[in-house]
C-alpha cells in the first residue's frame, strides 16, 4: 500500500482489530478501519479525507469518501470523488462508483465499476448529507414527542 497524501496526519482516528461499531460513521480528516464497521462510513465535508479499511478491516455498508484505500473487506457501494485504491488483499461486494481507481494484483470485486464525473460524485454526497440530516431531525422530533408522552403520563 503506498503513502496517498490527503488528511490531516494529526487527526486520525482508528477503529481498532478489537473493536466492532454498530451504526453510522461519520468522520473528518483520516479513518484506518481495522475491526468491524456494520453501518455507512462517510467523510464529512473534507476533501482532502481518507479512508483506510485495513487487511483485516471489515465494512458492512456504503463507504463514502474522496479518498479511499481498501485492503480488507467491504460489503457494500463504495463511493470515491478522487481515488480509490483496492489493495492486493481487497475484497468488495458492491457496486463501485469512482473518478480514478488503482487495482493491485490480487485484489477482488464481485459487483460493478462505474466512472463518474467530479461534479456528480460530490452531488452523490451532498445528497447522503442531507438524508442522513433529515434522518436525524425526523428521529429527534420522535424521541421529543416520545419524551413529552411520558411526561404526561
Amino acid at each position: 500500500m503506498k503513502k496517498l497524501k490527503g488528511g490531516n496526519p494529526g487527526q486520525v482516528s482508528l477503529i481498532a482489530e478489537n473493536c466492532q461499531i454498530t451504526g453510522d460513521l461519520n468522520f473528518k480528516s483520516q479513518l484506518i478501519i481495522n475491526g468491524v464497521v456494520e453501518g455507512n462510513v462517510c467523510a464529512l465535508d473534507d476533501q482532502d479525507a481518507i479512508i483506510t479499511v485495513g487487511q483485516r478491516g471489515l465494512v458492512k455498508g456504503e463507504i463514502r469518501a474522496p479518498t479511499i484505500v481498501v485492503n480488507g473487506k467491504v460489503e457494500g457501494d463504495i463511493y470515491s470523488e478522487k481515488h480509490l485504491e483496492l489493495s492486493s488483499k481487497a475484497n468488495v461486494r458492491g457496486a463501485v462508483y469512482y473518478r480514478i481507481i488503482e487495482m493491485v494484483k490480487g485484489s477482488q470485486l464481485l459487483g460493478s465499476l462505474r466512472q463518474i464525473e467530479q461534479s456528480k460524485a460530490a452531488q452523490k454526497s451532498q445528497e447522503a448529507a442531507v438524508s442522513r440530516e433529515e434522518s436525524k431531525e425526523k428521529t429527534d422530533s420522535w424521541i421529543k414527542a416520545v419524551q413529552k408522552s411520558d411526561a404526561a403520563t
